[in-house]
């Protein structure tokens, strides 16, 4: 979860301009009740619902290791700060210069560092300016905190309390469709718009560059908790079955609508990784591609997605090869590299990777 504070109005630090300001922080610490509705309150007079933005991930797959978790968490992270900075940047007037909260983990901080470069060398999000400072050295952050922490207790406890005693007015977005999430509006009629399998070899060959941006991440991560999760076990969310209202009912609200193409591609840019399912859909084009007789609209589409995801591809490569490297006494190579089938004088770029 990643909460934006824009603030255009009021003085900030010297270190970041007047106007076009916003403080990020991904998660704030438990605070006595009676002080986060007095702060909220007072952030409430000088904010609405188009300065306080955030943004929500509901759907993590399950990780089978410490090591695998934290990369899971990173991977949305990265997706969410996207989200976020899309939304930031493109409105009526835009946010030009971030405040992003140092971690006392130099890495996390650099892989942030990281997102946001992938995200404007790839044309995401324009060129922005930011900071990373600690909350000691930007007190802003701390109204950060305790809004990031009304969103945490309304899903993770169902609790609304802090955001209807304090009048806060938020807006909050489902981090894969960019679509609002209002936690009071009734969900009887709610329909689920998943079903796009996740095994390539099922899909028409004019589905396969569309699956490869990377609108199947939910589908991938439903089956993967189907997979592993044993029945009744929780993964994220409330602990307790009662306390999970709000937040089935903001996966469900996210469910409900269709996952666009176009900012799929954005997070697996912000990601800067692909999927199982991703990397299956490249494979299974690429051996189709070999065999011909693909329309020259979905050649044109494939080549399209494939060079903007060019540079996540290019590294998914490089990581196979280094994962290949220390083993080449081996019979069964981790990948077979990246091929250019040719069809019909035309050139398409795949990768023919299967590690992952």
């Amino acid at each position: 979860m990643f909460y934006l504070l824009y603030n255009s109005t009021t003085q900030k630090t010297d270190t970041t301009s007047r106007k076009s300001t916003v403080v990020v922080h991904n998660l704030a610490t438990e605070e006595d009740t009676f002080h986060n509705i007095s702060m909220l309150g007072a952030i409430s007079r000088y904010t609405n619902t188009d300065t306080n933005i955030i943004a929500v991930h509901t759907s993590i797959p399950y990780g089978a290791s410490e090591e695998e978790t934290q990369h899971i968490m990173r991977s949305a992270r990265n997706e969410s700060l996207t989200a976020l900075l899309k939304l930031a940047t493109d409105r009526e007037d835009p946010v030009k210069a971030f405040v992003i909260e140092r971690t006392m983990r130099e890495t996390e901080n650099q892989k942030d560092r990281q997102t946001i470069h992938r995200l404007t060398q790839n044309g995401v999000i324009p060129p922005i300016k930011y900071v990373q400072v600690s909350s000691t050295a930007e007190r802003n952050l701390w109204a950060a905190d305790a809004v990031a922490y009304s969103m945490a207790q309304a899903l993770l406890r169902s609790d609304l309390t802090l955001q209807e005693k304090s009048g806060i007015q938020l807006s909050i977005y489902d981090t894969q469709t960019l679509g609002l999430i209002d936690l009071k509006a009734p969900t009887n009629n709610l329909t689920s718009k998943l079903g796009i399998p996740t095994d390539p070899r099922q899909l028409r060959t004019e589905h396969l560059p569309h699956v490869t941006t990377g609108i199947a991440a939910r589908e991938e991560t439903l089956k993967n908790l189907r997979d592993n999760l044993r029945p009744g076990q929780r993964l994220l969310g409330p602990e307790k079955a009662h306390d999970d209202l709000l937040y089935r009912k903001t996966q469900g609200i996210g469910r409900a609508r269709i996952m666009d193409a176009h900012h799929a591609a954005d997070l697996t840019i912000g990601r800067g990784t692909l999927s199982n399912t991703q990397k299956g859909a490249i494979n299974e084009f690429s051996k189709r591609a070999k065999e011909g007789n693909i329309p020259e609209g979905t050649i044109a589409s494939f080549q399209a997605i494939t060079k903007k995801l060019k540079n996540v591809i290019d590294q998914e490569n490089k990581r196979a090869q280094q994962q290949k490297a220390p083993n080449k006494t081996t019979k069964t190579p981790t990948s077979t590299g990246t091929t250019t089938p040719k069809i019909s004088g035309k050139t398409v770029a795949g990768q023919a990777s299967n590690h992952t």
